[in-house]
């Protein structure tokens, strides 16, 4: 928003000697040149004298009024950004939604069709599963590991806010059991470290997969922020969530939130993406340590500094997630 007001500079009058006046007649002739004008009638209280450092006072004021109203309506601005970003969201979790009770129609139709369901195994770290005997078919879930979240550098009288890691990507497929190997190799994720202190990147999330039937990639990193003075601003951006391939529903989760420098006394960084099984990291306000991404597969938190010398580490993302449903 452009300034509403342009302030003038007032001077004061100088005179080369005391003020004297030329006395006239209705004629315009001149009765008294060079007379002294004092005021005769006592004086019980001394008004203000308007002078022009008074008068620029006045202006200098309205002027940083004015200053912090283009301030104020640019960081409405930016909320409403937030609010349409927020509201993005919320649709994707609902599509979120739609998926797994997709997912629970097709398990429900699986146990009606005469499977029946002996086992699940869940996987938190990478191993190998073995096909028991009478198995007949198998359920394949998997979640990547969500991104790092950005770093800030940090400086005084300055503010920087980086945006979150994405989460991984989920990937559900039905297999038979004679597709299936003997053994097959589980793969599970790691997370994305944050980005190391100062205006530095996260790291993306590794990718999850059951042996070579369905796979799903790692969440996007977080993009760091260098601290500075224009205010209010879109710090680091968040960024997308990974996606799922080859299986027989695949979808990619959530994202990353941006990060908002407010002034340089205030910021947020943004918020990690979450994941079927875990909520982002939540960013938080200004040198606050951020939040790693909870539970599985969701993404870390940006990092925010305002008035510091000290840069902040971005949150780390979550590991990723197998999960093996056996039926006979």
């Amino acid at each position: 928003m452009a300034k509403l007001y342009s302030k003038n500079t007032w001077t004061d009058e100088v005179l080369a000697n005391a003020a004297k006046y030329l006395v006239k007649d209705d004629n315009g002739d001149t009765v008294y040149n060079q007379a002294l004008i004092e005021l005769a009638t006592e004086v019980i209280t001394a008004g203000s004298p308007v002078n022009a450092l008074r008068m620029n006072n006045i202006e200098n004021g309205i002027d940083a009024l004015d200053d912090e109203i283009v301030t104020l309506n640019n960081g409405i601005d930016a909320l409403d950004d937030e609010i349409v970003t927020l509201n993005n969201g919320i649709d994707a979790l609902d599509d979120e939604i739609v998926t797994l009770n997709n997912g629970i129609v097709t398990l429900n139709n699986l146990l009606q069709s005469g499977y029946l369901l002996s086992n699940i195994r869940i996987y938190t770290a990478s191993n190998i599963w073995t096909k028991v005997s009478g198995l007949r078919a198998l359920l394949a879930f998997v979640l990547a590991a969500g991104g790092g979240g950005g770093g800030c550098s940090a400086a005084s009288g300055s503010a920087a806010a980086a945006g979150g890691g994405g989460p991984g990507g989920v990937s559900w497929k039905f297999i038979l059991a004679a597709a299936l190997n003997a053994t097959e190799t589980v793969t599970v994720g790691l997370g994305g470290p944050g980005g190391p202190a100062g205006a530095n990147n996260g790291t993306n999330g590794e990718a999850s997969s059951f042996g070579s039937h369905l796979t799903a990639s790692g969440g996007v990193a977080g993009i760091g922020d260098a601290a500075g003075t224009t205010v209010p601003r879109i710090g680091g951006s968040g960024n997308d969530g990974g996606t799922g391939s080859n299986g027989d529903i695949n979808w990619r989760c959530d994202f990353g939130q941006f990060g908002i420098v407010f002034n340089t006394s205030s910021s947020i960084g943004g918020s990690g993406g979450n994941s079927p099984y875990g909520a982002g990291g939540r960013g938080r306000l200004n040198n606050l340590t951020p939040q790693n991404g909870l539970g599985y597969g969701s993404g870390g938190a940006g990092a925010a500094t305002a008035n510091s010398t000290t840069p902040l580490a971005g949150g780390n993302g979550a590991n990723g997630l197998v999960i093996l449903y056996e039926f006979m």
